[in-house]
This record gives C-alpha cells, sequence and structure tokens, in this order.
C-alpha cells in the first residue's frame, strides 16, 4: 500500500471524496489490519513515532511538536539504546519503558502479527481479517474446505466486489458488451454464474452427477443460490464452481485462450474430489472422476556413451511465443565433446522447432 501513498505516510493516508471504491476498500482493510500487526525492531528504518512497534503508552514525548521523520535507529548508539536521545523526545517513564525493548540490527525489519499461531503467516491474517462467524452466508462452514484464494473470491462474490464488466463500465471503463463465455448479454455476476449459456451447461453437467436434492435450489442469482444451498447444508460446490467458472472466463478475456464446458466440469470434479477423499467431505458426487492418487513413480534417467566407434548426438528446441531455439552435441564413446552448436530460430511451433533441430544451424 505505501507505493501507492506518494510522500505521505500509508498509515496517515485517509478517505477523499474522489478516491475509487478500490482504493477506499484498502484504506478500510489497513484499518481492519493494523490493530493485528507490530514492527519487530531490526535496522530500526521506520518511523519512531507514526509506525506501530511498540506500545502506544510507551510514547509519551516531552512537547507536542516532534520531528516528523524521526526513525528508531537515530535513537540508537551501536547496539543499545541511546539514553541521551531517548531523554530528549519523552518523558522519563516513557523512556525507560523504551529502552527495554530488544532489536538486532543483524536482520532486516519486518512487520509481524501480535498473536501468531502455529499456521503460516497469510492463514494467521486470513483468520485475522474475517471475523468468519459475522461473515455473510455463513461462510465460515466452508472454510476448511477451500482455499484461500477460493475463499476470498467467496467473500468478493457476496460482497459485489467482483469486476465483471458491467461493474467497470459503471466506472468509466470502456469493456466488450458481451459476455466472454457466451457472446449474447451483457456479462454480470448473475449472468456470468447462472444464467450464462456456458455456465448452465456447467451447472446442468455438475448437478447431474450430484447425489442430492436440488429441486428448491435457485439459479437466477447468486446470493439467493448460495441461500438455498446453505439450507441443505452444503455450501463449498456453489462457491467452487463459481470459481472455475470465473477461471475459466478470465482466460478468455485476458489470455486469448479458449475453453470448454468439460474443462470446467472436470476441474471442478476433480477439486470435490480432493475433498472427499482428503477431507472427509460429503460424498456428494455419484460417480468419482478416474483420478490417479497414487504416488508419482520416479524413474532415474542416466546418458550413456556411446559404443566404439560410433558417435551420439543429443539436441532439443524450445518454442514460446513464436520465438524459438535448437541446440545440440556431439560426443564420442570416451564422452568427450566433439562439437555442438546453439542458435537461434523461427519457427510456428514446437514441432517445427524440433524437427528443424535435428537439421543443424
Amino acid at each position: 500500500m505505501a507505493k501507492y501513498c506518494k510522500n505521505d505516510h500509508p498509515g496517515e493516508v485517509s478517505k477523499k471524496f474522489e478516491d475509487s471504491r478500490t482504493w477506499i476498500q484498502m484504506l478500510k482493510g489497513r484499518e481492519d489490519i493494523e490493530k493485528f500487526l507490530i514492527w519487530e525492531l531490526v535496522h530500526g528504518e521506520i518511523n519512531f513515532w507514526k509506525d506501530k512497534w511498540c506500545p502506544t503508552n510507551h510514547l509519551e514525548p516531552l512537547q507536542n511538536e516532534k520531528e516528523e521523520d524521526l526513525l528508531a535507529k537515530d535513537c540508537w548508539s551501536g547496539n543499545e539504546w541511546s539514553e541521551d536521545a531517548l531523554n530528549n523526545i519523552l518523558k522519563d517513564s516513557s523512556a525507560r519503558s523504551i529502552s527495554k525493548i530488544h532489536f538486532d540490527r543483524n536482520k532486516k525489519d519486518q512487520i509481524q502479527l501480535i498473536k501468531r499461531t502455529r499456521s503460516s503467516l497469510s492463514k494467521d491474517i486470513q483468520n485475522s481479517l474475517f471475523i468468519w462467524e459475522n461473515c455473510q452466508r455463513n461462510i465460515c462452514t466452508c472454510q476448511k474446505f477451500l482455499t484461500p484464494s477460493i475463499l476470498f473470491f467467496s467473500w468478493r462474490v457476496l460482497n459485489d466486489l467482483i469486476p465483471a464488466d458491467d461493474i467497470l463500465k459503471l466506472k468509466g471503463l470502456k469493456g466488450p458488451l458481451r459476455c466472454h463465455l457466451c457472446k449474447n448479454d451483457q456479462e454480470s455476476s448473475d449472468h456470468l454464474f447462472f444464467r450464462c449459456r456456458f455456465a448452465r451447461d456447467v451447472w446442468k453437467k455438475l448437478t447431474f452427477n450430484i447425489n442430492l436434492n436440488l429441486i428448491n435450489v435457485g439459479w437466477g442469482n447468486i446470493k439467493d443460490s448460495l441461500k438455498d444451498w446453505q439450507a441443505v447444508n452444503l455450501m463449498s460446490p456453489s462457491f467452487i464452481i463459481a470459481w472455475f467458472i470465473w477461471n475459466a472466463r478470465n482466460k478468455v478475456k485476458h489470455e486469448d485462450i479458449g475453453t470448454n464446458t468439460d474443462s470446467v466440469v472436470s476441474n471442478c470434479q476433480a477439486y470435490l474430489h480432493k475433498l472427499i477423499s482428503w477431507k472427509k467431505f460429503q460424498k456428494i458426487l455419484k460417480d468419482l472422476p478416474n483420478i490417479e492418487l497414487k504416488q508419482l513413480k520416479v524413474i532415474k534417467v542416466r546418458w550413456e556413451k556411446p559404443r566404439h566407434p560410433f558417435i551420439k548426438i543429443n539436441t532439443d528446441g524450445s518454442f514460446t511465443n513464436k520465438k524459438a531455439c535448437i541446440g545440440g552435441i556431439f560426443r564420442d564413446h570416451t564422452g568427450k565433446a566433439l562439437l555442438y552448436f546453439k542458435a537461434p530460430y523461427i519457427a510456428p511451433d514446437a514441432l517445427k522447432t524440433s524437427c528443424c533441430t535435428l537439421l543443424g544451424p
């Protein structure tokens, strides 16, 4: 967030009338998470007064006018706090409290959560930011079955923060007027996840293979549909299916990669199959997809010398974005390199590149 604040301190930036919705949400997120974070003193390259690195009641200044750009390291003398520097800016009780805070100049300043668990830092931040029991639609019931990416996506869906084209259009951004998947109607979150012909085909194929009574589940509005899924004590599949539809849409829009309903259905089934197999999820699939869960077998491949008087030639080529490169090496029966080559090449695809490699430069 600091890179967007120019010369202002990130903790002092406030909301303005002309701010975008995204920036307002970032400021709100900063307010929510600041109470969980604290700087660990190492190099001292943090603001003495503005950054949170100690309890606020420790920073009781002698006067109201403070040196705004004062850094923590400015109050150090070697590997200890400078008593003179602290006494010049703080009251006696505050100076004594600050002087007891440990720092290690051999590391790097880093921000930490005040209360850490054995989970990863991202997981701790996630649990601190989202109060799951108060989240819309009781999303906390899905937490252990969804990855952090799908969980965050679900939260955005429930809070109308998905950047579908209708939302971008309201913000003044020009874009296509048709859905990227069905090419018919204007894209909106409700259309994309339920009304789109592509999405309807995905839901139809998946629900045919789901062992649940879905007669009373609505398909017109995503939030109403989520309430219906919640009524059958099962919300995770709806988020999972929406997530893979969203990924398919993004591939078409941003990467110009075609997609089809079968690939989306296969991804959804594979994810649900893993939940059923590994997370003791409810067995909702009638037929489990044919997915091998056996451990990978590692085969050691070793280059062998040719027999005398033969010469072994190894060639290879690489291709990406219509740019290619070819190369090869000639070795005798002792393994000695007799000749090698490498060169850039113009080829239409990877197969052509491999064939041209055999011809040499």
